[in-house]
């Protein structure tokens, strides 16, 4: 690995074989780990331990084109059970070169935003959101 910096001006989205997965945004590959506060005995001072690590929804968002692909993944959700996929968010280097992967497991939509339309800024780009709920986050190598 080099000492430089990536650019995020190019990255892919792999989603358990998902055609719809060209976004513009990816948000929340947040990993948390609760802290618990506790006061040893006597002691004047609290001290802290581990608690529940819990990862962060991942939040894709991209031009709106009218594809039904994640719409049905969320809707299937709601009347069934939820459909787990694992994925992969690929950065990219300026040649095309995959640099680094971010790896996710277990993810399922828990929401799904059409896009906003209005009249009052028509120049703008309709989006859509979908939320997916993930159990691990990791870094590959």
């Amino acid at each position: 690995m080099s000492d430089s910096f990536f650019s995020v001006a190019s990255f892919s989205v792999d989603l358990d074989g998902m055609k719809a997965t060209s976004f513009d945004e990816v948000d929340g590959l947040e990993i948390e780990i609760e802290a618990l506060e506790f006061q040893d005995g006597k002691a004047d001072t609290q001290k802290t331990r581990k608690g529940r690590t819990r990862v962060r929804d991942l939040i894709l968002r991209r031009g709106f084109k009218g594809d039904k692909e994640l719409f049905t993944w969320i809707k299937n959700c709601q009347d069934g059970t939820p459909e787990k996929k694992n994925g992969s968010v690929i950065l990219k280097d300026d040649a095309g070169k995959e640099v680094c992967r971010i790896n996710f497991e277990g993810a399922w939509p828990t929401r799904y935003r059409l896009p906003q339309f209005s009249t009052v800024n028509s120049n703008q780009v309709a989006m859509e959101e979908i939320h997916l709920n993930v159990e691990k986050i990791e870094l590959a190598s």
